[in-house]
């Protein structure tokens, strides 16, 4: 018979696995790392055939310690070394007619008990020569269905103390020993036997289905501390406490007597809706080592949790974190119970009669389905760790690959990092993953500190951790990243270590003196990445337009988000890179204020050629069209660049914005100069029509089409008849002899309105040189009428460098103001006076309030200030003003004498 292993290499499995899927946990690339896994892996729970042909029917089948005991329907048993392949049957003293029950293996393969329908029970200690079957007769008319075996005994002739569960609920606990068939003095095999407890209850009586019971940690080192499970179809028992380390057997009489005597009741968990068998079932990492988690098979579900024997579960209890794992549905067969169920570290294995279901325990999710052949049960060898399964023919084991290998990705999901981290130590890739994961945790929690040091041991980007603490108002957790990550460079690393030696010196230092160390070493590639690490953007920008990088300078622009820097660097980047510059602003939608691009736009139309100025226009169509921009200035700057640059968009803007005053966004005075000036005849006719100056607009028209001059005739209203017909004979006046005269005094007006559009022309220079120049006043000029400090209050600074207190250049003028002016100039210092004083005004009146404070302000402005009272013409008409008023004369002569 060739070896298990042999066997899994040449026969082929038909199963269907699954591995768990984790959507929240998401690949990632990291850096330096490969992921070294097969697309194809091999499963968790292999099935092989056992290359075992029995003699007979096969009833039941155990396993301990790389032994297999199967008991056959002859009522004999064969029982197989898996290592050796040697193999011994074994007969039963028991008639034709009697059929095997149950059978039980101790985990170290050496004992055997054997339970008869007949209630007969024997033993067989396949540890000696002999094996040869010994009837327990003390247990003689009980049927056993469980046996808790002792898991410290290590002594190979006997089994030590072991409780046994019998189908009335009753609870024995005996030692089985063989003796040598050669002593003539032979005794019981069993040396005591004593009942301890009855889980039987008044009405009827439940077998008892699985018994477990181990060893706790004790303080006092005269006692042992147990516990045991105990469980029945529908429910299970916890019983604790303390056994004499020098306790005559039976050992657990004083531990089941406190619960007998009434003082104390075993705490045990019902759960309804049992189908008559349950199954009971503890992992232990290794043999002898305390039980880490516990599963119970019974009627809604697997009842899975932790053995905490550390007493934080309460006094009389030792399963904690449990659930109930509610069995995968199936609707192929509905209403089918499992038979079995074996329990590895992280997965429980459900047997059904038809199928093996495997069952994750951290995510309750089902990786197996394996449909075969009718199964009769399921086993563990507790010590191996292999799962043996069979039918009434053959023999079955599930072989087990790297139970673990996702096991880290669960714990990741469930937030237990340092359990994630244990079980990907193999891969450093998975350990990469668990990190980063841990210090985000951490940094989201507000942890800045652990999560600065776990980043640190990630090969996460450095600028992207960084950013993140940077953000922060505390930089004491960049500075532990930046330790961290410095502790873990190697002396070759020179580069980094000076950026990161540098950086520390940043944030406790200067940051200007580390941007004066850095560049008085020349090292201008090593400031610029400093300046990046830093946020600096201001000086990147400008590092790159110094080198004329200016798409470099655009690039670092867009990725920033401070607006200001766009106001800043666009007017030169507009220069360059007008298409780009303009994509960007479009890009920051109403972000931007446009008003404050204006000086970008207007200083790149005066530099740049009439094709290049599209880029321009299409900035502003976007903010008129796509962002609803209502601005005048952003309109009328718009409308300009369209008589300069578009005049073929000028007609269908205006058309646009459509003909009522009320609606359109641009100033039509400001529009009619444009188009006048640029000869867009057209344009004229619409904003002359729009000004309801028909007349104008019929004599524009005229010159251009006189269908569009009918048009034009038409729009005054149908009761103003005088102005239809006069517009309407308008084309005759040309042509009419007695009319040339009015014609040559039209000629000669339009000489007029060109010298006047020529001086009106000088005056904006004028007026654009006026707004290019200024005067310094200094705190200790005087006012050049009181010659009192200036500061004090309100002045007016004149070009000619005169500087007058408000008040006291106004008591200057209003003496030589016509008296209807001088009436106005004091109505209007009343009406400012009266707002002074009324706190309420300023507070409730709004933005119509203060707009009607700034007009009045305005009046008085161009009333008094329109020029210097010493060097104007204001000077020149007190020469011939009299020194004393001839209202006044008679007065000042009587006040002489």
């Amino acid at each position: 018979m060739a070896s298990i292993l042999d066997q899994y290499e040449e026969e082929s499995t038909r199963v269907t696995t699954g591995r768990p899927k984790h959507p929240s946990v998401q690949d990632m690339m990291l850096p330096g790392y490969v992921d070294s896994r097969m697309e194809t892996e091999t499963p968790i729970f292999s099935r092989v055939k056992l290359s075992y042909k029995p003699s007979s029917t096969i009833t039941h089948l155990c396993a301990g310690n790389n032994t297999l005991v199967v008991a056959l329907s002859t009522n004999s048993l064969t029982r197989m070394e898996i290592e050796t392949q040697s193999t011994m049957e074994i007969e039963l003293p028991s008639p034709v007619t009697d059929r095997v029950h149950r059978i039980f293996l101790d985990p170290t393969g050496r004992h055997l008990i054997v339970s008869m329908n007949s209630q007969d029970n024997y033993y067989i200690s396949l540890g000696t020569s002999s094996r040869k079957p010994k009837p327990i007769t003390k247990l003689k008319g009980h049927l056993i269905e469980s046996v808790g075996w002792n898991w410290q005994n290590a002594n190979e002739k006997t089994t030590g103390a072991i409780l046994l569960g019998s189908s009335k609920g009753l609870i024995f606990e005996t030692e089985l020993t063989q003796f040598d068939d050669r002593s003539f003095f032979q005794g019981n095999i069993e040396i005591y036997l004593k009942q301890l407890f009855s889980l039987a209850g008044r009405e009827r009586s439940e077998p008892v289905t699985g018994l477990q019971f181990d060893r706790m940690p004790s303080s006092d080192l005269s006692v042992y501390r147990y516990y045991i499970l105990a469980t029945t179809p529908g429910r299970l028992y916890q019983f604790i406490g303390s056994v004499s380390t020098s306790a005559e057997p039976p050992m657990f009489i004083p531990l089941f007597q406190q619960y007998e005597s009434g003082s104390d009741h075993p705490q045990f968990l019902e759960f309804p809706g049992n189908f008559g068998f349950s199954d009971l079932h503890l992992f232990m990492p290794k043999f002898r080592q305390a039980a880490q988690t516990f599963a119970w098979l019974t009627g809604p579900g697997i009842y899975y949790g932790s053995i905490d024997v550390s007493g934080s579960a309460g006094p009389n209890s030792v399963t904690s974190n449990s659930k109930l794992i509610s069995y995968p549905k199936d609707g192929d067969e509905p209403g089918v119970h499992p038979i079995g169920m074996a329990l590895t570290e992280f997965h429980m294995l459900v047997l059904y009669p038809n199928r093996m279901k495997a069952i994750c325990c951290l995510n309750e999710q089902m990786i197996l389905d394996d449909r075969f052949g009718r199964l009769l049960g399921i086993c563990k060898d507790p010590i191996r760790g292999s799962i043996w399964t069979y039918t009434s023919q053959a023999v079955f084991m599930y072989k087990v690959s790297r139970e673990t290998r996702d096991v880290w990705q669960m714990y990741l999901e469930r937030g237990e990092f340092e359990l994630a981290k244990r079980y990907c130590q193999d891969s450093r890739f998975n350990l990469e993953k668990v990190l980063i994961k841990q210090a985000e945790h951490l940094f989201e929690t507000g942890k800045y500190e652990e999560s600065a040091t776990m980043y640190a041991r990630t090969q996460n980007s450095f600028e992207q951790v960084a950013l993140k603490f940077i953000k922060l108002p505390d930089k004491e957790p960049l500075q532990t990243f930046i330790m961290e990550k410095l502790n873990s460079l190697q002396p070759q690393d020179k580069t980094q270590l000076t950026m990161l030696v540098t950086w520390l010196e940043c944030i406790t230092l200067n940051r200007s003196v580390i941007y004066d160390l850095i560049a008085s070493h020349g090292d201008v590639e090593d400031l610029v990445f400093f300046a990046h690490l830093m946020k600096d953007h201001e000086r990147v920008i400008s590092h790159h337009i110094q080198h004329e990088n200016y798409r470099g300078a655009l690039e670092c622009l867009i990725k920033q988000s401070d607006i200001e820097l766009y106001y800043k660097f666009s007017p030169l980047l507009m220069q360059y890179q007008p298409k780009d510059t303009v994509d960007a602003w479009i890009r920051q939608g109403k972000q931007l204020d446009p008003k404050k691009l204006i000086p970008a736009l207007v200083q790149y139309d005066q530099n740049r050629s009439h094709v290049q100025g599209n880029d321009a226009i299409r900035y502003l169509e976007a903010c008129v069209q796509k962002f609803d921009n209502r601005d005048p200035a952003i309109h009328n700057f718009l409308l300009s660049l369209y008589a300069k640059l578009q005049p073929d968009n000028l007609m269908t803007y205006l058309q646009l914005q459509g003909e009522s005053l009320d609606d359109i966004c641009y100033d039509v005075k400001y529009a009619l100069r444009l188009c006048a000036e640029y000869d867009h005849k057209r344009a004229c006719v619409h904003v002359y029509s729009l000004m309801g100056l028909y007349e104008e607009a019929v004599d524009m028209a005229l010159s251009v089409d006189v269908e569009l001059a009918k048009q034009q005739a038409n729009k005054p209203d149908e009761d103003d008849l005088e102005l239809r017909k006069k517009l309407w004979l308008t084309d005759w006046m040309p042509s009419s002899p007695s009319l040339q005269q009015y014609n040559q005094h039209i000629d000669s007006l339009k000489e007029e309105m060109e010298e006047a559009t020529q001086s009106a022309e000088e005056i904006r220079r004028e007026i654009q040189s006026f707004r290019n120049k200024y005067s310094l006043v200094k705190a200790e000029d005087k006012c050049s009428v009181c010659t009192y400090p200036l500061m004090t209050r309100s002045f007016y600074l004149f070009p000619c460098g005169h500087k007058f207190h408000v008040d006291c250049l106004i008591a200057e003028v209003l003496p030589s103001l016509p008296g209807s002016k001088r009436t106005q100039v004091e109505s209007l210092q009343r009406k400012m006076a009266e707002t002074d004083s009324s706190p309420s005004h300023r507070h409730t009146g709004g933005a119509a309030a203060a707009a009607k404070d700034l007009e009045v302000q305005s009046k008085l402005h161009d009333l008094v200030s329109s020029e210097c009272i010493y060097c104007g013409d204001f000077m020149i008409r007190c020469v011939d003003k009299l020194f004393v008023e001839e209202d006044n004369w008679a007065s000042v002569v009587e006040e002489w004498e």
